[in-house]
């Protein structure tokens, strides 16, 4: 199971992107979540977009986005509040399922490279590999380097 405090509930008078993005700035720069839930009124590209940025990129915070027509399904609560708790669930790390694995010993390993169109000079190496034997939990993590390098540079790092 998952154990849940009862949240900070921070209303909006709007539902601007910015009005969001302020309230998540008042919360987020001052105090470390684990989660970040948001209903949004409608799905709005710019505003998930921008949301989704900001936890992601400035303050690293898993998040939720949820619309409130989901929350508003008359006799479905039950199955959409399960829905969106599995979602949390794995965000958090938790392990939602499994399959059989034949060997203990095997560990899975992914890597990938991005290249920013914008910032030519910088590149990303990600990595990312399986901790245990059913393969359910990871371990993760990005190497800033420059476009020159090569993409085993980055990945030493993360291995070591």
């Amino acid at each position: 199971g998952m154990r849940v405090e009862y949240p900070e509930i921070a209303e909006l008078q709007n539902d601007r992107p910015e009005t969001y993005l302020k309230a998540l700035e008042q919360y987020c720069l001052n105090q470390q979540y684990n989660l970040v839930l948001c209903v949004l009124s409608n799905n709005r590209k710019d505003r998930y977009d921008a949301l989704k940025k900001f936890l992601c990129m400035d303050t690293a915070v898993p998040s939720q986005m949820v619309l409130l027509k989901t929350l508003n399904k008359r006799g479905q609560l039950m199955s959409v509040a399960t829905k969106i708790g599995i979602q949390i669930s794995a965000k958090l790390g938790g392990e939602i399922w499994s399959v059989p694995i034949p060997s203990k010993s095997l560990m899975v390993i992914g890597i990938d490279s991005y290249h920013d169109k914008k910032r030519k000079q910088v590149s990303v190496a990600a990595f990312v590999a399986t901790t245990n034997p059913q393969c359910t939990s990871y371990y993760s993590r990005i190497v800033m380097q420059t476009t020159t390098q090569e993409l085993v540079d980055g990945i030493s790092v993360c291995i070591r």
